[in-house]
């Protein structure tokens, strides 16, 4: 319960699709929020009882690409990743093709029960995550929620602004492009963020930080 005012003062709208999913499963909102950032919450449980979550339970990993226009053979950008998530959530994965009445149109691959794991929406705005794992968890919010509301922009900087202004509750790695070719890449912590423009080389990420300002809060 402590999780859910971060998440109303966030993203109302997107609260309200969370309450429209337990309503008709029956599930409570909490577990609703589970459901939506299992990762961001092993995080906050590793802060709360000052322990370290086995690798075992956190098997599910990925890799992220980025190949500005500046290095891409056609002068486009190209994002995308790995998707390497247990083969027991295969039944459940979906591509959503969604028509929101106030915002941008947007196509998100995700999983039954969650808003948004990854998506485009149809000004251009494209978003990935890879998942991250931190010691500085808190009671905040989880990344489905940055991500659904990131598609909603119109804009890269207004996309970006929906990352760095989130109170995450753990640690993700965010990558976005635009219709224009500008890409960026964000370590977003629960306590620390880093921010990263690519525009002239290509860019791989994992699961692990690559600077010392997220690094001094990653969970190895």
């Amino acid at each position: 319960p402590t999780c859910i005012p971060p998440h109303q003062e966030y993203f109302p709208v997107a609260m309200q699709e969370l309450q429209g999913i337990a309503d008709a499963t029956s599930l409570s909102l909490e577990e609703v929020i589970i459901l939506n950032g299992f990762t961001d919450l092993l995080d906050l449980i590793q802060t709360l009882h000052k322990t370290t979550i086995p690798q075992s339970v956190r098997r599910d990993d990925c890799t992220a690409f980025i190949v500005p226009p500046a290095v891409s053979a056609d002068q486009k950008p190209y994002i995308g990743q790995t998707w390497d998530m247990n083969q027991e959530a295969t039944p459940f994965i979906t591509m959503l093709r969604v028509n929101p009445d106030d915002s941008p149109s947007y196509t998100t691959m995700t999983v039954t029960g969650c808003i948004a794991m990854m998506g485009v929406n149809e000004e251009g705005i494209a978003i990935g995550i890879t998942n991250l794992c931190g010691n500085d968890g808190q009671y905040g919010m989880t990344w489905t929620l940055a991500v659904r509301k990131a598609l909603t922009k119109t804009s890269l900087d207004d996309a970006i602004d929906c990352i760095m202004s989130a109170p995450l509750a753990g640690g993700h790695n965010y990558y976005l492009a635009d219709a224009t070719g500008k890409c960026v890449n964000i370590e977003g912590m629960a306590t620390r963020k880093h921010r990263e423009f690519v525009d002239t080389k290509a860019y791989v990420h994992t699961n692990h930080c690559l600077v010392p300002h997220t690094q001094s809060v990653e969970t190895l």
